[in-house]
């Protein structure tokens, strides 16, 4: 994989005509010959018409991020193990737009926290994604705890689990706008998905 870690800075900068190729080495590859790029917690990243494919080996998404000070335009994912792209650490805002994630064994993004805050556009293109076309929230009882907006339209979310909006030292606020379309994964009486108000 690709680590950009403490005071690195990954800039790529591909052309529609020429993109940016990450892939595998083998002749015949297959979803999961590698694992990721991951713009870490104090890395920065300023991607523009790159494609990832065959990544994913981790679990954690072939492109993983962890940093405000990343942005992806006009990139694609395909042919991940995992999901195509995974967000993790809390109140992050990474930057996407124009991207297409397509053959991606789990969900075209995912969101291991409620507290991440991506700033994403409405130019996407999420297709034959094993564990959906949206972007997937892992509640798992986690605590919103910003106030947090849901914007994107078009492209669902998907609540996994209990996601809790609560916070006791200040109020919080979570905004869903027109046009958002929020989905519940089913898990069973024991492990429902919901939104949890209040304590």
């Amino acid at each position: 994989n690709i680590h950009v870690s403490t005071g690195g800075n990954l800039v790529c900068t591909g052309l529609a005509e020429s993109p940016i190729l990450f892939t595998s080495f083998n002749a015949e590859p297959s979803p999961g010959d590698w694992a990721h790029v991951r713009i870490g917690t104090a890395g920065q990243g300023d991607l523009d018409y790159c494609e990832f494919e065959y990544g994913g080996q981790s679990n954690l998404g072939t492109v993983f991020v962890q940093s405000t000070n990343a942005q992806f335009n006009n990139c694609t994912v395909r042919n991940s193990s995992s999901s195509g792209f995974y967000l993790d650490t809390q109140n992050t805002s990474p930057t996407f737009d124009g991207l297409d994630v397509d053959g991606c064994s789990g969900a075209a993004m995912q969101l291991a926290n409620p507290n991440i805050q991506p700033v994403i556009g409405d130019d996407l293109s999420f297709t034959n994604n094993a564990d959906g076309n949206v972007i997937r929230i892992n509640g798992n009882g986690s605590q919103m705890t910003s106030d947090t907006t849901w914007t994107v339209k078009g492209t669902p979310y998907a609540i996994q689990y209990d996601l809790v909006v609560d916070n006791t030292e200040t109020p919080v606020t979570f905004t869903i706008l027109d046009g958002v379309e929020v989905q519940f994964i089913p898990h069973g009486f024991s492990l429902q998905s919901n939104i949890h108000i209040g304590t």
